[in-house]
């Protein structure tokens, strides 16, 4: 059986995720968005008591050929 993923360092540890996140306004909410990657995009949504973070292990893998945008639904993350 083949290990899961690369062997070693994971690739979500090397990305300043910090330049990636941005308030945005919807329907007079704030959200907090990760915008990630180029491409065609994704959109990543949590489930109940997540955050965008839950995607830490998938967001670089899909933005190799995706732009991801991976969001913190209102009332939950930051």
């Amino acid at each position: 059986m083949e290990a899961y993923g690369p062997v070693g360092r994971s690739e979500w540890m090397d990305v300043n995720w910090s330049e990636h996140l941005r308030w945005v306004r919807v329907q007079d909410r704030w959200m907090n968005v990760l915008d990630y990657g180029s491409g065609p995009p994704l959109i990543f949504v949590h489930g109940l008591s997540g955050c965008w973070q839950n995607w830490l292990e998938n967001i670089p893998h899909f933005a190799r050929a995706h732009r991801i945008i991976a969001v913190d639904l209102p009332g939950f993350g930051q």
